[in-house]
This record gives structure tokens, C-alpha cells and sequence, in this order.
């Protein structure tokens, strides 16, 4: 079964393209990218089929499948379920082979009417193979929704509980010192986490832009396209091979899962400004 179509969409809107590294989303975000979006299951069958993008560039009901026909026609009651999300800079791909871990890929009522991907909280989680960023500056831009803020929820995170393996995370932290609040952070060699917190704590069922930025030691965290926090780092900032995870910690596998859905996860080996991080947020 081949991976590759022609893409029938063009861009949703303009994104900055230079130095993206990963782009994992439900519409066409890489001008050049003419491959597939998902890979998702059947419930009914457990049948798997790739999932192209629509001529609007979003992945919906009338999207092509590398089986033949819409993805409609193809799921027909059946839920479906997120096996993989293609990395639309062909780098690194992010799945779940079990299926009980999978996300549900629900094709209308996210964001704008749209499809969305929704992590349940119990036991949904992806993950890749292990990533080593071309460069220790950085961006992540998210964009996601919490159903419930109860404990803490881990957004995505390259983490591990080994020396040096801890990277940087976008997260809702648990109870404590940071309780129910939004926090970016980034590791130092030595392990130190450099965190910036926001001071109002997660919405609920609320889609929400969250951004970090490294550049040199200094780190941004954004909300919605504005600026919440800005810190020094003390060390210097790891850089190691290890996975990335979306809906759980690395540090904790199957722990800390995100409850709601995940649509996009955009990742840069440089530091994005701000004008650049409005524009991804232009949906």
C-alpha cells in the first residue's frame, strides 16, 4: 500500500514555512507536502486505511482514501481511530500501534464545525521513534481543547526518565505548586526545568493556541498569540535522541493523559516571533 497522493488541498492559510521541522495536523500546514494526513482504524473491522486531505486542505468526511473512494463512504457507522499522523515535513511520523491507546478522529464538530482528534483521558496517547532536533532553538505551537482540568494533562513533551533524556513539554500541571495551570518548560543538561507558568488556570472545552519558544537560553511562552512569560535559562538547553508524545508524558508513559482533543502540533528549529505565531493561529 503506498504512502504517497497528490494532495488535492492547498493551504488553509498562510504558515510560516522556514525552518519547520515537524507538522503533524488535520490541515495541509507544508506548501510542498503532497502526501497523506492520518492513517486511521475501523472500529468495526479493524481495517486501516490512509486519509488524504480535502480540496479545501482539511481532513473531512469527503477526504480520499488510499483504499478507494471518501472517507465517508468508507467508515459508514464504524468510529474511527487515529493509527498514525503523518508528519507533513516527512521527518518523523506519530502513531499508536495498540488500539485501545488510539484517539478518536471524530470528522465534524471541532474547531469551526471541523474534524478533530480527541484524547478520552484514560488510556489515549502517539508517540514517535526517537527525534533528535537539527538545532537547540525551537518553537512548539499547539492547538488543543481540555474537557476536563481535574489533574495534570500532559499536551506533548520530549521526555524520558533517563539522564539527559528530558527535553522540554507543553502541559496543564497537577496539583501543587503550579496547580491546574498552563506550563511550558525547557531542560537544562543538568535536568533543571526552566518553567514558565500562565497565571489563570486551563479552560475548559475552550480551544487554546499554546507556543514555546527557545532562542539561545531564552525562553517565550505564548497564549493565543500573546506573550504570557519570558525566562533566562540557567544551564544549557538539552539536546538528546528521544521520543515525542502527545496525551502523555514520556517521563511517565500512560500517565498524566490529556482529556480533549489535539489538532495540531507544529514544531521549528528556530525561535518563531510573534507575527509568524499569529499566523499559524489564522484558522
Amino acid at each position: 500500500m503506498g504512502r504517497r497522493v497528490i494532495t488535492m488541498g492547498s493551504l488553509v492559510a498562510p504558515i510560516p514555512q522556514s525552518g519547520m521541522f515537524i507538522a503533524w495536523s488535520l490541515r495541509k500546514v507544508v506548501d510542498s507536502y503532497t502526501g497523506y494526513a492520518v492513517r486511521v482504524r475501523r472500529s468495526s473491522d479493524n481495517a486501516e486505511a490512509d486519509v488524504a486531505f480535502d480540496s479545501t486542505g482539511r481532513v473531512s468526511g469527503s477526504s480520499l482514501i488510499d483504499l478507494g473512494g471518501d472517507l465517508t463512504t468508507w467508515s459508514g457507522s464504524s468510529a474511527l481511530y487515529i493509527r498514525k499522523l503523518y508528519d507533513q515535513m516527512q521527518n518523523h511520523d506519530c502513531g499508536q500501534s495498540v488500539a485501545g491507546n488510539q484517539p478518536r478522529l471524530y470528522l465534524s464538530g471541532g474547531y469551526g464545525g471541523n474534524a478533530y482528534i480527541d484524547y478520552d483521558g484514560s488510556n489515549d496517547y502517539l508517540g514517535t521513534a526517537n527525534v533528535l532536533r537539527p538545532a537547540t532553538d525551537l518553537t512548539v505551537v499547539t492547538f488543543s481543547s481540555m474537557d476536563v482540568n481535574s489533574s495534570g494533562h500532559w499536551l506533548v513533551n520530549q521526555r524520558n526518565n533517563l539522564a539527559g533524556g528530558d527535553q522540554w513539554q507543553v502541559v496543564v500541571a497537577p496539583p501543587g505548586s503550579y496547580s491546574y495551570l498552563p506550563v511550558v518548560s525547557v531542560f537544562d543538561t543538568t535536568r533543571t526545568n526552566n518553567l514558565i507558568s500562565d497565571s489563570v488556570a486551563a479552560p475548559i472545552s475552550t480551544y487554546v493556541q499554546y507556543a514555546l519558544t527557545l532562542s539561545g537560553s531564552l525562553i517565550k511562552f505564548y497564549k493565543n498569540s500573546n506573550n504570557i512569560g519570558t525566562l533566562t535559562m540557567s544551564g544549557t538547553p538539552a539536546l538528546s535522541s528521544v521520543p515525542i508524545y502527545i496525551g502523555t508524558s514520556g517521563w511517565n508513559l500512560g500517565a498524566l493523559l490529556w482529556n480533549g482533543p489535539i489538532d495540531e502540533i507544529i514544531i521549528y528549529s528556530r525561535a518563531l516571533n510573534l507575527s509568524e505565531i499569529n499566523a499559524i493561529n489564522n484558522r
